[in-house]
């Protein structure tokens, strides 16, 4: 039997700022999805919403039938906040306290760190990807990214996908945000495209080549007529 992460008429803002009106969509446990949006369409909003850090102002979202509890949901955000003068083995350490059976060690052979240096000699895209070792250490069922590839380098990026794509493979699913179409065409089962309030479509992997088309709204269309001309 198939199950679902379900959102159903889900509204969700900050106060009267509204940025997620009437959403529903069936999202299959085990896939990974994508969500894609210019800055400001709720992509962060909705994995607040799921994580259980911003409450819905309608709607419900279920996993399996059943409300998200959060010691299900792991998620990994754009800016990751580190503790001054720790190294990459104590931040790692304490997600060991979370799940014992997390091999750091091991991990670490795929991603390369200097682990007993301190995560402030690191580089934007080493604290990336010692903030992704951490989430996944936590084996949790919902695995939410927030933007994961920004930072990266090409090699790690192909890395990250197979690392995702196994996971998914073993039950976990797996939801990921970027504004950049072409990393999620990859990895992605489907991907869920927000563009406002009134404007939001589930595209399945057999329907991805449609999906440029549809972003290329008149209002990308005016834009582009407009640096033609600044151009010449």
């Amino acid at each position: 039997m198939t199950s679902f992460l379900e959102l159903k008429q889900i509204r969700a803002g900050y106060g009267e700022h509204i940025v997620i009106e009437n959403l529903s969509a069936h999202l299959k446990t085990g896939n990974i999805h994508g969500i894609v949006g210019k800055n400001g369409q709720g992509k962060t909003t909705l994995l607040n919403v799921l994580r259980g850090a911003l409450s819905l102002q309608h709607g419900t979202c279920l996993l399996d039938g059943k409300h998200i509890e959060q010691h299900t949901v792991a998620m990994l955000e754009i800016e990751t906040f580190f503790y001054p003068r720790i190294t990459g083995s104590e931040y790692l350490r304490l997600f060991q306290f979370a799940n014992a059976e997390f091999n750091a060690e091991k991990w670490n052979e795929i991603f390369e760190l200097p682990l007993e240096d301190e995560i402030e000699t690191y580089s934007a895209g080493m604290r990336k990807k010692l903030a992704f070792m951490g989430i996944v250490g936590l084996n949790r069922p919902l695995l939410l990214l927030d933007e994961p590839f920004n930072s990266l380098d090409l090699d790690t990026n192909y890395v990250l996908v197979d690392i995702l794509k196994l996971m998914a493979a073993s039950g976990t699913t797996v939801i990921l945000t970027s504004h950049i179409l072409e990393p999620l065409l990859s990895v992605c089962d489907s991907i869920l495209w927000l563009a406002g309030t009134e404007q939001t479509r589930l595209f399945q992997k057999e329907e991805f080549g449609e999906i440029e088309g549809v972003m290329r709204s008149l209002e990308y269309e005016g834009k582009l007529a407009i640096a033609r001309e600044l151009l010449g």
